[in-house]
């Protein structure tokens, strides 16, 4: 049951992600993990009532491919080079190259043979599928990495993560993490102890997973036509800019006279009331390079960008709720009115920054000013 609803769900998903226009390198690859997912359950349901070769070697094959389709599908958000990634796909031909060789030339497409490698496989199929599941936990330590760097990087352009900080990209990857982890001890018990539960039980616990986890990630990846409409409203970064060479560094008089427009225009004009503000944005009304103006960010006001424009709106909504003439108006809308863009982002930043919620404060401050 849970197969034929997983493959119903996903067909919705590849409805919904080709008929978006334009389709992008990401949206191609959600669309191919889906119809991976597609699939693998297709031959899940087939190999319940019987089990072939054909079937198995096609089961193990869209299993080695899910993987690397997902780590393609990430890195290519994360909008980096795929050109080496081919090599993802190296433990898939090497075990379609092994099992068409074992079960078609050497044992002649037997099924009883491949009932008997799908439910106690030999040595070298243990060496192939431990090994898939190593590297898959390696990489997916990897990516969780690679994540973390790009919300580093976020911090240097981004006022507000709230848009395009990916949390459920990094959430999606700790499962499969978790998943790969548990798949591989639950094999390996099996392996010692195959009384101990169920070959179909861990497939069955296995494909749940998976299946409510690749939804989610679809669920996701078609919001992402959202991120992009406004990514593509947003000021750039010009190309040279996006080298990763290091930039030269400036003189200093050049990164004092950056800092002193830079604060007269967050203190004057309250630049930092613009709830989507960007690196790009305000190097612009400066008229300087998006790298002047990051690094005079980070030598002098010893900040991100991140930091700098949310300890503007922090310090402005603190103001407001120190201030009797407004105490009629909700802390939400004292927030908006300080340039954050939601109640879930206010509090998290006001709490990063002051270890307490703008609730919190505002009730410190009155019971503060409050006659004994």
């Amino acid at each position: 049951m849970i197969n034929i609803a997983g493959i119903a769900i996903a067909l919705i998903f590849i409805g919904f992600i080709v008929s978006h226009k334009p389709l992008l390198r990401g949206d191609v690859f959600l669309a191919v993990i889906n119809v991976l997912l597609i699939l693998f359950l297709a031959i899940d349901l087939l190999l319940q009532r019987q089990v072939n070769a054909v079937l198995v070697i096609a089961y193990q094959t869209v299993a080695f491919l899910l993987f690397p389709a997902f780590f393609l599908y990430g890195l290519s958000i994360l909008g980096d080079s795929l050109r080496m990634l081919w090599i993802l796909f190296v433990p898939a031909g090497l075990l379609v190259a092994f099992m068409l060789t074992d079960f078609l030339a050497i044992h002649g497409g037997s099924a009883e043979y491949a009932e008997y490698i799908y439910r106690y496989p030999t040595a070298v199929y243990h060496v192939f599928f431990k090994t898939q599941l190593v590297l898959s936990i390696a990489g997916f330590i990897w990516f969780l990495r690679r994540l973390r760097r790009y919300h580093e990087q976020l911090r240097d352009s981004f006022s507000s993560l709230t848009v395009v900080e990916l949390k459920w990209l990094r959430l999606v990857s700790l499962v499969f993490l978790v998943s790969a982890v548990v798949s591989l001890i639950a094999f390996v018990i099996y392996n010692f102890n195959h009384e101990w539960i169920p070959l179909e039980l861990i497939n069955q616990i296995i494909n749940s997973f998976m299946v409510a986890t690749i939804f989610y990630m679809s669920f996701h990846g078609i919001r992402l036509y959202t991120l992009r409409a406004f990514l593509q409203s947003q000021p750039t970064l010009k190309n040279e800019e996006r080298e990763s060479a290091p930039a030269r560094v400036a003189p200093t008089p050049v990164l004092e006279d950056i800092q002193v427009r830079l604060r007269r225009l967050m203190i004057e004009e309250k630049l930092y009331l613009e709830p989507q503000l960007q690196l790009p944005q305000v190097a612009s009304r400066l008229n300087v390079s998006t790298n002047l103006l990051s690094q005079t960010i980070n030598q002098l006001e010893k900040k991100n960008f991140y930091e700098l424009v949310n300890h503007y709106r922090i310090d402005h909504l603190k103001a407001l709720l120190q201030n009797p003439a407004r105490s009629h108006l909700s802390i939400l809308a004292l927030g908006l009115e300080s340039g954050f863009n939601s109640k879930a982002s206010m509090n998290r930043v006001f709490k990063e920054f002051t270890g307490q919620t703008p609730s919190q404060f505002q009730k410190m401050e009155n019971e503060g000013s409050t006659p004994s």
